[in-house]
C-alpha cells in the first residue's frame, strides 16, 4: 500500500469513526430521553402503585378483622335474642299463674291473721 493509499484508508476510517462517535451520541441522546420520558415516570408510577396496594392490603385486612368482629357481635346478639324470646314465651304462663299465687298468698296470709287472732 502506497502513503496515498494509507492515508486515504486513515481519513476513511476517522470518517467512520466520527460517524459512529455521532450516532453513539444520538443514540445516547435518545436512550436518556427514553429514561426521563418514560421509564423513570413509569418507575414512578409503579412504586405509587405498589404503595397504594400495600395500604389497600391494610384496608382489607382491618375490614376483614372488622366484619369478624361483627359476627362475633351478630352471634352474640342472636343468642340474647333466642334467651329473650324464651324467656318471653315464659311469661304468658307466668302471667297465668300469679292469680292463682295471689290467691294462694290471700288464703295463706288469711289463715295466718286467723290463728293469730
Amino acid at each position: 500500500m502506497t502513503n496515498e493509499e494509507l492515508q486515504q484508508a486513515i481519513e476513511a476510517n476517522t470518517q467512520a469513526i466520527t460517524r459512529l462517535a455521532t450516532t453513539a451520541e444520538q443514540t445516547n441522546q435518545a436512550i436518556n430521553v427514553l429514561v426521563s420520558e418514560f421509564i423513570r415516570p413509569s418507575a414512578q408510577q409503579a412504586r405509587d402503585n405498589y404503595e397504594r396496594l400495600e395500604r389497600v392490603e391494610g384496608y382489607m385486612v382491618s375490614i376483614a378483622e372488622q366484619q369478624q368482629a361483627n359476627a362475633q357481635q351478630i352471634a352474640s346478639n342472636a343468642e340474647a335474642i333466642t334467651r329473650f324470646d324464651e324467656r318471653l314465651e315464659e311469661t304468658p304462663q307466668l302471667v297465668a299463674q300469679n292469680p292463682s299465687d295471689f290467691a294462694r298468698m290471700n288464703t295463706d296470709t288469711k289463715a295466718s291473721i286467723d290463728q293469730l287472732i
